[in-house]
């Protein structure tokens, strides 16, 4: 497996986690929530792309229901990044989409007004030095 599909599953993992957690099955059938998170809509996009819709005995489907029940549970959700990992390596144009889906989908802050800090990104870190 080349290092380029490791990077964009697990670049993709968290979307997809998030979309199983919130959604389970239905996320591959379910219409458009407006009031979904970013990363939920991410997520859905994503498992969209990857496995289309499917039927609610469809394996991918009942996997995807496994993660919502719960979503902390690193033998599921490595059981969906297994299932992530093969679909990518079989289609090389859709590590590509995927990697575009995933660049569109980083977080962004919106402030009006702000006297503090703002980090985004997962290794984002703040160090304050208190000279008073």
């Amino acid at each position: 497996m080349s290092g380029d599909i490791l990077q964009v599953v697990n670049d993709a993992t968290p979307f997809i986690a998030a979309a199983a957690a919130s959604y389970g099955s239905a996320v591959l059938a379910q219409a458009q929530d407006e009031a979904a998170s970013a990363t939920i809509s991410a997520g859905r996009r994503i498992l969209l792309r990857v496995f289309g819709h499917r039927e609610a005995d469809d394996p991918i489907a009942g996997l995807l229901d496994e993660v919502a029940a719960d979503p902390s549970d690193p033998d599921t959700v490595g059981a969906l990044r297994r299932e992530l990992r093969n679909a990518l390596t079989e289609d090389s144009q859709l590590v590509a989409d995927l990697r575009a889906m995933l660049a569109g989908a980083a977080p962004s802050v919106t402030v009006g007004t702000n006297e503090g800090i703002i980090s985004t990104g997962s290794a984002a870190t703040n160090t304050i030095n208190n000279t008073r």
